[in-house]
């Protein structure tokens, strides 16, 4: 853990009843501040990368006098009185079975030092890693390629066609304009010309029968 910024901060009393859901009284009234007091609230740079800005020591602390502890037997009556109320509550008191009764028991077992060496990382406590995958099929229906193929070509056919209807009947408003003869498959020829080539007029073939 890196501390880089500190502020203090002026604190009104502690209220007068737990505001930890699951806390005895008896507890509570150990830890309260009944008088404004002030407290340092510090931004650092957890071993993950991250960073957190509450977390919060004495006023006249400083990172290089380490954590305080407290002594052997203030923290064994400390793990008894919580022992104590999570058997009688069916181990559903403060805190929850999990991770952070976990976290409690190992700070008891370290002497319950303040600051707290390990801090939670809300970052990477809501990141997930991927470990593996499992395939469940296409989430749309797959295109056939083939079909897709043959139905653009389809499409490039018809814009092919409807540009050589649009030329051929330009041709034959312009032949009718020039006062040509038709020269289209209903003509004489039975030939398809698109357009004409230079000013001379297209003629059917001559028969040399």
């Amino acid at each position: 853990m890196e501390w880089l910024e500190r502020e203090v901060k002026e604190l009104p009393p502690d209220p007068a009843e737990s505001p930890y859901e699951g806390m005895d009284p008896a507890t509570w009234a150990k830890i309260r501040q009944p008088e404004p007091h002030s407290a340092a609230f510090w931004r650092v740079r957890l071993s993950c990368g991250h960073f957190k800005g509450q977390v919060t020591t004495d006023v006249d602390w400083r990172p290089e006098d380490g954590p305080k502890l407290s002594t052997e037997k203030r923290a064994a009556e400390m793990r008894r009185k919580l022992e104590a109320m999570w058997s009688a509550e069916g181990r559903a008191g403060w805190p929850e079975e999990g991770p952070e009764r976990d976290h409690v028991q190992k700070m008891l077992d370290l002497r319950w030092p303040r600051p707290e060496p390990d801090q939670d990382c809300y970052a990477c406590r809501h990141a997930w890693r991927i470990t593996g995958y499992q395939r469940i099929g296409w989430l749309t229906p797959r295109l056939d390629t083939k079909k897709a193929s043959d139905t653009h070509a389809d499409a490039e056919r018809r814009k092919a066609e409807a540009r050589l209807a649009k030329v051929e009947a330009e041709a034959r408003m312009l032949r009718r304009q020039l006062g040509l003869p038709s020269d289209d498959t209903g003509g004489s020829t039975k030939k398809v010309h698109v357009g004409f080539v230079g000013p001379h007029h297209l003629v059917p073939n001559q028969s040399k029968n």
